[in-house]
């Protein structure tokens, strides 16, 4: 039978110079005894051996420590009993001494002996976080506790205790009962104006010597802001393997309060957003609206305090749309970062063992769009020897990308590579002269994201043995996707923003 206990009531318990008495010497027993030392208790252990680290604790003198198994006498007087050896038996027998004597109890482990629990701490100065979850899960705890100290704004902890230092003043300057109303109220609108670094650098001290807080120090009529000041991250998604997103990519989308994502970003990395997830709904004739679609959800995600990461395939900087972004966040006062992808100029041809540069063929390369905005025109480099092409988001426009190469002086017979889904495990790799590789994309059904790379480079394939799947297997995650065709997409726009969820 599982034993389901009531909600607690999570207090800050005061144990400064109180008698506590821990038994049990193993690990969780340290873990104890450093909480209980922190809160500055007095702590007798009991234990007939001890780990090393309540060996050292125990030898300065940090610790009581008596070399034996607990007695009934060892409760007597203390303020807290805690309990954690594995004898379940014996440590039920103490919590039952214990409580009949009026003393507080915990026994690790055993969520229906507890009268107090240890949460999760999470501590920095005078700021104190604590997750509970009445002895259930303690590991999940411990789990959410990092993500929170994570999500704390810079400057935290000096902000509390920052404004701990001006509220003594306004007990000082509004005395007395009767001003209670008065200073809570005028407190309250000051935490609530002022942004977390203001708070932070409020005047301390002076040429050396403490510097009161003044009342006057801080404008309680300013504005009232968000509690957690939003920010917008641009994130590269690389090429689609989550192997292949930076340290600092996915430490952002697993953090992030909400993400909006690029339609082609693969599943494997949006499975992991913990956040809201958004994915972007750009079809045919459509991009520009939903375009600014993303731009508002960036805004408004922000002014309510959210961390937003935009999402975006391969690199956010190369034909990205990011400088747009930018500029609208800078025009709202968001602050905004980018964190870099590997683009897939580089990563599809790297996966596939092409080398873009090679001594005495290819000196350069030409990096284009092989596509135009709203179906105009295309524009097309010129033909260059000893010059690798690359052409990023190339499948849906490829007749006409091929025709314009063409007539801009590409030879029929240039070497020419097709590369889809790099990184994923239907990744395919189409190897035709330009000439025909419209008919060798359509045979083998290649639907986007594909990269075209053209240049004599293309030939040193043709020497390797390729471990690429066969041509002919199916590309199941574009199913829905006809080549050259408009893509379907079965997103739809949720409530991302649900007003209960908000800090207004």
């Amino acid at each position: 039978m599982t034993f389901e206990s009531p909600p607690a009531l999570m207090v800050g318990w005061c144990l400064s110079n109180a008698a506590v008495t821990v038994v049990g010497g193993g690990v969780v027993a340290e873990r104890r005894v450093h909480a209980l030392l922190q809160a500055d208790a007095r702590v007798k252990l009991i234990a007939p051996t001890l780990s090393n680290t309540l060996q050292q604790l125990a030898h300065t003198r940090r610790v009581h420590w008596r070399g034996r198994r607990a007695k009934p006498e060892d409760i007597v007087g203390q303020r807290a009993l805690v309990v954690a050896i594995d004898d379940s038996i014996a440590a039920r027998h103490l919590a039952s001494l214990a409580r009949d004597q009026g003393v507080l109890v915990h026994v690790a482990d055993d969520p229906e002996w507890c009268d107090f629990v240890f949460p999760a701490v999470y501590q920095e100065g005078d700021l104190t976080i604590g997750v509970a979850s009445n002895g259930r899960a303690p590991a999940l705890a411990a789990r959410l506790r990092d993500h929170l100290a994570r999500a704390l704004p810079p400057g935290a902890a000096a902000a509390v205790t920052r404004f701990g230092e001006l509220r003594d003043n306004v007990r000082r300057a509004w005395p007395g009962k009767q001003q209670m109303q008065r200073r809570m109220t005028w407190l309250t609108k000051v935490a609530k104006a002022m942004s977390w670094a203001e708070l932070a650098t409020l005047p301390k001290e002076r040429n050396g010597a403490p510097n009161p807080l003044r009342i006057t120090d801080v404008d309680p009529d300013l504005p009232v802001r968000s509690e957690r000041e939003g920010s917008v991250t641009l994130v590269g998604a690389g090429p689609g393997d989550p192997d292949l997103l930076t340290v600092a990519a996915h430490r952002a989308v697993r953090d992030a309060d909400l993400v909006l994502a690029d339609r082609l970003v693969s599943p494997e990395i949006l499975s992991l957003v913990q956040g809201r997830l958004f994915v972007a709904r750009k079809l045919p004739g459509a991009a520009d609206h939903a375009q600014a679609e993303l731009e508002d959800l960036m805004v408004e995600g922000a002014q309510r305090g959210l961390r937003v990461v935009r999402l975006k395939n391969g690199d956010p900087m190369v034909f990205g749309r990011a400088g747009e972004e930018l500029d609208r966040l800078t025009h709202a006062g968001i602050p905004a970062t980018v964190v870099p992808g590997v683009s897939s100029v580089l990563a599809a041809p790297g996966l596939a063992a092409l080398p873009l540069t090679q001594r005495g063929i290819s000196q350069r390369i030409v990096i284009s769009p092989g596509h135009a905005a709203n179906d105009g025109p295309l524009s097309v480099p010129r033909f260059e020897p000893k010059t690798t092409f690359v052409f990023l988001m190339a499948v849906r426009n490829l007749p006409r990308l091929l025709q314009a190469l063409l007539e801009q002086g590409f030879p029929g017979e240039a070497p020419a590579a097709l590369l889809s889904d790099a990184s994923l495990p239907n990744s395919q790799t189409i190897q035709a002269p330009v000439q025909s590789l419209l008919e060798a994309a359509r045979d083998h059904q290649v639907c986007p994201p594909a990269v075209l790379v053209i240049g004599d480079v293309v030939l040193a394939l043709a020497n390797q043995k390729s471990n690429q799947p066969s041509h002919s297997e199916s590309m199941n995650r574009h199913q829905e996707t006809p080549f050259l065709g408009s893509p379907t997409d079965s997103s739809s726009q949720r409530d991302l923003f649900p007003r209960k969820a908000m800090v207004s």
